[in-house]
């Protein structure tokens, strides 16, 4: 048994509490990829939408980071995880904003766009991203968002003093690679839920409008029971197709549920 400072690693990393916690992880994770597997079937069975779409080819980038990142949470390990949402942030951008732009052009000719963007690392094209789903007021506040969430997972790309000091005070709590505890992936989830919800914002400002109802209206009018229903940019997103006739008779009911489902 491993006593460090009066905590006891193994017995905390054992506790229903940690693994209730690593069980949200799992489920964030796998929301993620369900969405991202459903809308790359969906759009790609015409192959002219195929093409035309951008995002669709990025989605399997995703998902090989959506994968390393329960990798490393799994053993502890935060920072490249954060590296990785760094490079998830970056990418869903860039790849919304071609999709958005040059969907006109040919695969090709969107690649080159695609390659252009990636000649410099900052992300200011996303204030020409036409964000039609929400109202002005959570445009505004989701591109604030983005930004902060950028600049914070910024540094952990590079050797910052604030990564460095973060990582000497772990240690000297007995906090070392693969015994980091509840309070570290609590946070770690607070962290994935919120850069992936904006994924997912991305990818849906990518995709027809069409497809992102098809995923988040059920045959029975109701909200596709997933974890980022708990977030107040999805459910802006989720309100939008409230005027579909499967919704109708039960709207106060899915109304009152998105409502109390919003956490974030």
């Amino acid at each position: 048994m491993r006593i460090i400072n009066n905590i006891d690693i193994e017995k905390e990393l054992e506790s229903p509490e940690y693994k209730a916690e690593y069980k949200k992880h799992l489920h964030i994770n796998n929301s993620l990829i369900r969405c991202l597997f459903f809308s790359s079937m969906n759009c790609s069975r015409s192959k002219e939408m195929k093409n035309k779409l951008f995002f669709l080819s990025v989605i399997d980038d995703i998902l090989q980071s959506s994968v390393a990142i329960k990798m490393l949470a799994t053993e502890g390990i935060r920072n490249t995880c954060r590296r990785e949402m760094r490079y998830l942030i970056e990418l869903s951008i860039k790849a919304c904003y071609v999709t958005q732009k040059f969907s006109d052009k040919t695969v090709e000719k969107q690649i080159d766009e695609y390659k252009k963007q990636l000649k410099t690392s900052n992300i200011t094209m996303v204030k020409d991203i036409d964000f039609y789903f929400f109202n002005e007021k959570n445009a505004k506040s989701f591109l604030q968002e983005i930004k902060r969430m950028y600049g914070y997972t910024c540094n952990y790309v590079h050797a910052s003093p604030n990564q460095m000091l973060e990582r000497l005070s772990l240690v000297a709590n007995g906090r070392t690679i693969g015994k980091e505890g509840l309070k570290e992936l609590k946070e770690l989830n607070t962290e994935i839920s919120k850069v992936y919800s904006y994924i997912l914002v991305f990818l849906f400002h990518s995709l027809p409008t069409w497809c992102v109802g098809d995923y988040l209206v059920e045959r029975d009018g109701k909200t596709v029971d997933w974890y980022f229903a708990k977030s107040k940019y999805i459910a802006e997103i989720d309100q939008h197709f409230d005027y579909k006739h499967e919704r109708q008779s039960i709207i106060d009911e899915v109304r009152d549920m998105r409502n109390k489902s919003i956490e974030f």
